[in-house]
Formats: structure tokens, sequence, C-alpha cells
């Protein structure tokens, strides 16, 4: 999951690593950072959006432990074979390509 801005207008999008090394990117919400009283309806969607964004990264977080103790755990005693992850040499991955475009109109909110 990722956060862009440009200017008060972002967006919060998930990313996905196609088999061709092509990142894919799925917008998850559009976020707003307001300017003008007017525009304050913006931020409650942006503000659950972070949320959710921190959401997706404390599981990302524990995930990411959970595996990392595996590994501790295999690499410490090999003959229990606990784990049956595939290992791939850095020589086999390729180089990958993002595609991505920012729209947001001018002086507007992003989300209303």
């Amino acid at each position: 999951m990722a956060m862009d801005f440009v200017g008060n207008c972002g967006c919060l999008y998930m990313m996905k690593k196609t088999q061709e090394q092509v990142f894919i990117a799925k917008l998850v919400a559009r976020l707003a950072i307001p300017y003008h009283v007017d525009h304050l309806s913006a931020l409650k969607p942006t503000l659950n959006a972070l949320f959710q964004m921190k959401s997706f990264l404390i599981d990302q977080t524990r995930n990411i432990n959970e595996t990392m103790f595996e590994l501790d755990v295999g690499n410490t005693i090999p003959s229990l074979n606990l784990l049956s992850l595939s290992t791939a040499s850095a020589s086999t991955i390729t180089s990958s390509y993002i595609f991505w475009e920012t729209k947001c109109k001018n002086n507007e909110p992003a989300q209303k």
C-alpha cells in the first residue's frame, strides 16, 4: 500500500506485481488536505483511509515478523524443516516497471 500526493490532492493505492514484472496499481481511496473551511468535509474520508493504511501496515508488520521468526528457527534448527519456502537467487529477479498517473483538478478537493 502506498500514498501519493500532488498539492493537496492525493490517493492511497495498492500495488500488485504481475508475472510480466509489471506493477499494477489499484486505487484504494482518494485523499484531500483541505485548504479552505468549505472543503473540511473531505477530511473525514481522508482520515478513514489513513487509518485503513495503518491497519494494513500493522498486519504486514505482524506477518513479516512471523516469517522472520520462522526463518530464524529454520536456520537455527535446519533438521526440523519447518519451512517450505522457495528461495530465488538475486540473479533470477528481473527489473520491474511501474505505471501510474495521478489525476486531480486544481483547487478542488479530491473527494466530497
